[in-house]
């Protein structure tokens, strides 16, 4: 996570990742500008000798760091890794306390450069993207070459241009305009869908240096107009506590509303990192006595490790439920600060942050000597089991690792098709992340940041330096080091009071090619997802342009000699494409999934003249993949057909079983259905499941007895097979076996997705027929069930077949669907399923002559060609409401 390399900034004051030779108030780490050299330092050297140890490494126990929230850190990786790879979809909490210790690391940090003027938005974000962009580039261009090396074509473009939102910072923006939910991993999760978090972050330190030196410059000019002195940081403060409960507040409210959405929303999300740098505001004031800071250590640690055990934060957060995982990070972060403010309250400089601003020498002595002192601080098991070695070095490479963990997991999925790790491959993705996420640590990150950070060349030992136009000559140095801070200390002398003159531009320049790389990555995987796009509209065109070799459903009818043999001939759709084919399935429907605005459209009507029948499909997505079949019924019978869809819902009455939204929709669609009177309404019969089961809701039959007693027939189609997997998939999956297995290894027996009898209805009765289609007239047929609302003084309410009308109609299309014994994923040369269980537009397609053989037998009343016999339509168009068209669809009016 980001806060792995901003992190000790403001702890460990400005030798952060020892590069940076400036004291406090002098230097920042990795700054253009550097105007003292310590004199324990040495010029041109990564660290001072008491920051390392005997061979060299990077002494993280000494410079002042404090361990607990490196444990912190740790123990918030390891709950996220093994939540992801074992949790079954739960989630920890863990990326919650990243988010909340980012705003406690950088907020701080960034404010105190701003206000002790060594702040410049050019220099911050160059050193966010020295510390973040290597190791995220590294991943994604592994991301891009595992794609096509090792997932199904279909999903190359989705991951090219999630690489290309994640380069950018925007990932959590995409998955919210792709609709896409937080889910468990899965072979077809995306590789990618971890970097959300890390977008919000990037999002949230692109505006802090720039909302920092706007506090700053306002808190200014204040005291020069007003004369009343207000400091930065309370404006920064006051400013900050508003956003953070502004976004609270609509985290609340889109998590009750939109959850899904919620949960990658920025302005959502805000409010974590928000109260991370509310409390690094506050807590350099609050001083707290050892039981006290021992106490709320322990319980903000057990809230932090319990919260994924207590629920699940993918269905809940960021709403209230996310005050857990925050309140616990908190806690830990207001104890450990303030026992190490306490621990330095020795030290005039002391400021509440262990050796903020302080060489090494400044801080009190050498690291042992401060390590010593914060031990003193932090008695007791938790200082131990935080502070140990084994969670601060997670820390180290937590930014890394979280990166690696993910796509390993989904490639490793992808490749042996499993729904989920063991525990012993899950325990192998574990162990290469963290080999990954150690080298990425050594050889890339710390090698870019060396690089950017790196002093400026001395200068060669000659009799004469020439500092600046008006600078003295210097004698001839006998050393390099010595050289080098005489070079140093003339450049000190030469700039006025408060202000720093740049002393090199290496991480600005290192910022601005690292930045550079990320658009040109950017913009090549956008490029070819566009491309690929292009291909695909292609293809779809295709589709269109009839095919013998294609029978598709013709080939399940009786006479028929089976599935065509020809096998050299490719199937279609391709699984590339198959997830978008569906002429019909376009804007025609309500795609969002907080809204319960009814969207209507027509879909099917006559070139010339009146419609003979008007019928309304009105229900979620199982009712709108058969919309191909029922234009060609339409285009026969000339009918006009309205689809009314709703993504995610069933039309329903009464208690609502799923979304609240589903339940608003459902009851603003009846109140329409019912107000413009179509001759039948089409509705999902049936509900089936992965397990076999298949039954009728009764809250569907609730709303299908409110629009027969509005004398309103219904026409009830029984739900397709699903499949526990992700049928284009699967089929990608073995694709380098021959046609016929393949399509075996894919398909599943009929008997474990369908019962062979009818499920009952609310009632208990069934539909019969000799063609899989029922007709229910119920127990005193037709007009009987109508309510008595005076539709039997409107024309054709007594004569003709309409007055014969069943109340409900059971239709059950099974046997052109699934084979005697099987149901395959591909029938006729024709892909039968776009992903688990819904239809393809070209196979519905192919459905065409079934379902009207189908209508005919069961409801031959709808074929009646005497327009002057069918019920009234609706009023004049200025009395109806808004109707949404689909491309090349016709107006309902």
């Amino acid at each position: 996570m980001p806060e792995d390399d901003v992190a000790h900034e403001d702890r460990r004051g400005h030798v952060a990742h020892e590069r940076d030779p400036a004291p406090a108030g002098t230097g920042g780490r990795g700054s253009t500008a550097a105007t003292a050299v310590p004199a324990t330092r040495t010029t041109g050297a990564a660290t001072s000798p008491a920051a390392r140890g005997a061979d060299g490494a990077r002494d993280t126990t000494g410079a002042g760091r404090i361990g607990e929230i490196d444990g912190l850190r740790g123990v918030a990786l390891t709950l996220v890794v093994l939540f992801h790879v074992f949790g079954a979809g739960r989630v920890s909490g863990g990326v919650d306390v990243f988010l909340v210790i980012s705003g406690f690391l950088t907020t701080r940090a960034v404010l105190r450069r701003a206000t002790a003027g060594r702040l410049t938005v050019s220099g911050a974000w160059s050193r966010d993207l020295v510390r973040l962009a290597p190791t995220a580039l590294l991943v994604l261009l592994a991301v891009a070459a595992g794609t096509f090396a090792l997932l199904p074509a279909g999903r190359w473009e989705s991951v090219l241009r999630e690489v290309a939102a994640s380069a950018t910072s925007w990932e959590n923006w995409r998955l919210v305009h792709a609709e896409l939910a937080y889910g468990a991993a899965g072979p077809a999760a995306s590789p990618l869908q971890h970097f959300w978090s890390l977008a919000v972050q990037v999002q949230y330190l692109a505006a802090l240096p720039v909302v920092a030196l706007g506090c700053v410059a306002l808190a200014a000019r204040w005291r020069r107009l007003r004369g009343r002195r207000i400091t930065p940081e309370r404006l920064f403060g006051a400013l900050l506590g508003v956003a953070t409960a502004a976004s609270f507040g609509y985290a609340v409210w889109l998590t009750a509303v939109a959850q899904p959405i919620a949960y990658f929303h920025t302005l959502a999300r805000i409010w974590e990192i928000g109260a991370g740098g509310l409390l690094a505001l506050a807590a350099g004031r609050v001083r707290m006595s050892a039981p006290v800071r021992r106490a709320a250590a322990w319980a903000g640690l057990a809230a932090v490790v319990g919260c994924g055990f207590l629920f699940d934060g993918g269905r809940l957060f960021p709403g209230p439920a996310t005050l857990v995982p925050v309140a616990g990070a908190l806690l830990v972060l207001l104890a450990a600060d303030a026992g190490a403010a306490r621990a330095t309250d020795d030290s005039p400089a002391s400021d509440g942050v262990l050796a903020a601003g302080r060489g090494t020498a400044a801080a009190g002595g050498t690291a042992a000597g401060r390590s010593a002192t914060v031990a003193r601080a932090w008695p007791g098991l938790f200082a131990r089991l935080l502070g140990g070695p084994v969670p601060r070095w997670l820390a180290t490479i937590s930014y890394a690792l979280y990166l690696w963990h993910w796509p390993l997991l989904i490639a490793w999925l992808a490749v042996t098709g499993r729904p989920r790790a063991g525990v012993l491959d899950g325990a192998a993705v574990v162990a290469v992340s963290v080999l990954l996420a150690w080298a990425t640590t050594r050889w890339v990150a710390r090698s870019v940041e060396r690089w950017a950070a790196r002093p400026a060349a001395p200068v060669p030992a000659r009799p004469q330096v020439r500092i600046s136009m008006r600078s003295p000559r210097v004698r001839p140095p006998q050393d390099e080091q010595a050289q080098a801070e005489q070079v140093q200390a003339e450049q000190v002398r030469r700039v006025r009071p408060g202000r720093v003159r740049p002393r090199r531009r290496i991480p600005v320049r290192a910022g601005v090619l690292l930045g550079t790389t990320s658009l040109v990555l950017a913009g090549g995987a956008w490029a070819s997802a566009d491309g690929i796009e292009r291909g695909r509209v292609a293809e779809l065109a295709a589709l269109t342009e009839p095919s013998a070799d294609h029978p598709g459903a013709a080939a399940l009818r009786p006479g028929r000699a089976g599935h065509p043999a020809a096998t050299e001939v490719p199937f279609r759709p391709s699984t590339t494409i198959a997830a978008r084919d569906g002429r019909h399935v376009t804007d025609c429907a309500n795609n969002k999934k907080a809204s319960s605005e009814v969207v209507t459209c027509v879909i099917a009507a006559p070139a010339d003249g009146e419609p003979t029948r008007r019928v309304y499909l009105v229900g979620g997505s199982h009712t709108q993949h058969w919309e191909d079949a029922w234009v060609q019924v339409a285009e026969d019978a000339g009918w006009e057909v309205t689809a009314m869809i709703k993504q995610g819902c069933r039309l329903t009455a009464g208690p609502e079983t799923f979304q609240e939204f589903c339940g608003d929709w459902s009851a603003a669609a009846l109140e329409r259905v019912i107000a413009e009177r179509p001759d039948a309404v089409v509705v999902e019969g049936t509900q089936t499941s992965a397990d076999g089961t298949d039954f009728v809701a009764p809250e569907q039959a609730a709303a299908w007895e409110e629009i027969t007693a509005a004398g309103i027939p219904v026409i009830g189609v029984r739900d397709t097979p699903r499949f526990d997997h992700h049928v284009p998939t699967c089929l990608s999956a073995h694709r380098n076996l021959p046609r016929q297995e393949a399509v075996a290894a894919c398909s599943v027996p009929r008997a474990d997705v369908f019962d062979d009898a009818f499920p009952p209805v609310a009632d208990g009765r069934t539909g019969t027929g000799d063609t899989g289609t029922g007709a229910d007239t119920g127990s005193d047929g037709g007009d009987d069930n109508r309510a008595d609302d005076g539709a039997d003084d409107e024309p054709g309410a007594a004569a003709g077949d309409r007055s014969a009308a069943p109340a409900i109609v059971h239709l059950d299309l099974t046997d052109a669907i699934c084979g005697p014994d099987t149901c395959d994923v591909v029938v006729g040369n024709v892909l039968v399923y776009r992903d688990t269980d819904h239809l393809t537009g070209t196979y519905a397609e192919t459905l065409g002559p079934d379902l009207d053989v189908a209508v005919r037998t069961a409801a031959p009343w709808l074929f009646e060609q005497d327009v002057a016999e069918r019920s009234p339509g609706p009023g004049p168009a200025t009395e109806r409401s808004p109707v949404r068209r689909a491309p090349g669809a016709k107006p309902t009016n």
